[in-house]
């Protein structure tokens, strides 16, 4: 009878041998290494974040509202501002502007108005000159119209050939009664007074071009107000021009007050008068003006001088509003009057304070920047965000004054 042999293979000898026959999987090599990588890649990262980081300051300083006023003598003879007796050095600068314009009336009226004109009367009647007394003409549509002058009509003559050339003058002739029916084109005109004698159809008249100006109706009428305030529209044109010319000359380092301006009227007229008929009038100025220039170093003496802030302090440019007042006196120097309001605080010394946070914890930092004199509130942010202190090197921290 034959025996079976069977091999027992100890179990730890057996797990040896799994694992030297079971190959290595690459996916899953790959996969550490990437873990790997990313890890190093995030260290990496946070570090040069702490490296690099950055802090931001806002300072809230405490703050006092600040006023002055006071008048100063223009001088433009003067070389240097004098504080004590209060006189500033100027120079003055000139334009003149001239202005025309054409303004639409505003009022109405009722009107009749008669139609005028100018006729022609001829004498073929005699060589002797006739005279003719204020008379009536009429034209062929039964338009009557009256002379209104006495005037003396020459004879008639003759030419080489024996043509006769009747004697003329012109005349001014004005409608017998109003209306537009009587703006009448180039017409004849005869003389009824002349009817049934010889003389009616020998002296004669022409008009050469039409009659005009008969109306009965509503029209435009030119107000007081009307130019009135065309004289102020006017005025203030010519001034904003000589002031914007005035600017073009200044120089960087000179200022032009507000209102320190001395300006004359030249002429001023109107074409027309209250009360007249027309649908518009013109207008027209001739306005000479000076401005006051000053220097813009005497005017920041001016205000640190009336402002008054110590060695520590400091004005906020922003909030600073100056006002001026100017008065031309008659037979004395121009003053102008300055008005200044502003705010003032404590000077904050960045430098210093930036070298004082350099590396120290949020919660030192916090405390000592609530102790600070004249600051009323701080507030600060760190980068990264779990950087808990502030960066070693203060070209990383900036301070912002807010007011």
């Amino acid at each position: 009878m034959s025996r079976k042999i069977y091999d027992i293979i100890p179990p730890r000898v057996a797990e040896s041998m799994a694992f030297k026959n079971k190959k290595p999987n690459f996916f899953a090599l790959m996969a550490v290494v990437i873990v790997f990588m990313g890890l190093i890649a995030l260290g990496a990262l946070v570090f040069f974040s702490f490296l690099n980081s950055e802090a931001e300051i806002d300072l809230w300083p405490k703050t006092e509202k600040v006023n002055a006023q006071d008048s100063f003598t223009l001088d433009s003879s003067q070389k240097n501002l004098d504080l004590q007796n209060k006189i500033i050095p100027v120079l003055i600068l000139e334009n003149q502007a001239y202005l025309e314009k054409e303004f639409m009336a505003s009022g109405k009226a009722q009107e009749e108005k008669r139609a005028a004109g100018k006729i022609t009367v001829y004498n073929e009647y005699s060589e002797a000159p006739r005279i003719l007394v204020p008379s009536r003409f009429i034209s062929p549509e039964g338009k009557v119209f009256r002379s209104l002058e006495k005037i003396t009509i020459p004879g008639r003559t003759k030419d080489s050939k024996g043509k006769i050339i009747p004697g003329q003058a012109e005349i001014n002739v004005e409608a017998e009664f109003p209306g537009k029916d009587y703006n009448l084109g180039p017409t004849t005109f005869a003389l009824p007074a002349l009817a049934g004698s010889p003389l009616y159809t020998a002296i004669y008249a022409k008009s050469s071009s039409p009659m005009a100006g008969g109306n009965i109706g509503e029209v435009a009428q030119i107000t007081e107000q009307d130019l009135q305030l065309a004289q102020k529209q006017l005025l203030e044109e010519a001034e904003e021009i000589n002031k914007n010319a005035i600017l073009k000359k200044l120089l960087p380092d000179m200022v032009l007050p507000d209102r320190a301006t001395a300006s004359e009227i030249l002429s001023q007229q109107n074409s027309s008068s209250a009360g007249d008929t027309a649908e518009s009038f013109k207008s027209r100025i001739s306005l000479l003006s000076k401005a006051y220039i000053i220097k813009k170093n005497d005017l920041s003496k001016i205000i640190n001088l009336e402002l008054n802030p110590q060695s520590d302090e400091a004005l906020d440019e922003n909030a600073l509003k100056v006002e001026y007042s100017f008065q031309m006196p008659p037979g004395s120097a121009a003053v102008l009057k300055i008005s200044i309001a502003g705010i003032k605080y404590k000077k904050i010394d960045t430098e210093s304070l930036k070298k004082a946070l350099s590396g120290k914890p949020s919660k030192e930092a916090e405390m000592f920047l609530n102790e600070l004199p004249g600051i009323s509130k701080a507030e600060f942010r760190i980068k990264p965000f779990l950087q808990n202190s502030f960066p070693e090197n203060i070209s990383n921290i900036k301070v912002l004054t807010i007011f």
